[in-house]
Formats: structure tokens, C-alpha cells, sequence
């Protein structure tokens, strides 16, 4: 505020223009995604490779009970979200892949 600005002893202060955008982040999430099921894993490869470059996604658990499917669910999801954060739920916890487990 050019008040504040004036009080705090800014000589010649001018108010700021308002920020300019280029585009909107948007927070994306998804849960009980089941990508073990083939349907589910395939909607996952067919969301769009554009739309969601600036957006950020929660995956918040149930993805698979595979680990080769769950990272492979993640890996895809990054390459269409710029950011994404996963929450394991139990299906991701009861992996059927005890060796990667450590």
C-alpha cells in the first residue's frame, strides 16, 4: 500500500503494479486410483501430456499393491503434473514385492 510504504520512510514510493500471471497453478487430487486394475492404469496414461505441466497433483494412497506398477503410475503422473506428492495407503504399504521393501 503506497500509505504504508510512506509511513515506513520510503521516499517517493509509488504503488506496485500488480503481479502479472502468465498462467494459474492448480492443485490437483486423486486417491483409490488402483492402477493394478488394467482400466485404471490406462485412464492414468490417457490423461492428458499438456494440460497439467504447471499444476501440482496429491496422490493420497491406493495406488497398487505392486511396486513395478506403482512406480510406474508415479513416473507417468510426473511426466504430465510439474509436481506431484504421494501418500502410501495401505494398498501401497502391502506390497507384494518383498525384496524392494528395505
Amino acid at each position: 500500500d503506497h500509505q504504508v510504504l510512506r509511513w515506513m520512510g520510503v521516499r517517493g514510493a509509488k504503488p506496485m503494479a500488480e503481479p502479472a500471471f502468465e498462467s494459474v497453478v492448480r492443485l490437483w487430487c486423486v486417491s483409490d486410483i488402483h492402477t493394478d486394475i488394467k482400466e485404471n492404469l490406462q485412464w492414468v496414461k490417457r490423461l492428458s501430456d499438456t494440460e497439467y505441466l504447471n499444476d501440482a497433483l496429491i496422490v493420497a494412497g491406493d495406488v497398487s499393491d505392486s511396486m513395478d506398477t506403482l512406480e510406474l503410475t508415479l513416473a507417468t503422473l510426473k511426466r504430465k503434473y510439474a509436481d506431484v506428492f504421494f501418500v502410501p495407503g495401505n494398498h501401497d504399504l502391502w506390497t507384494d514385492d518383498v525384496d524392494s521393501i528395505s
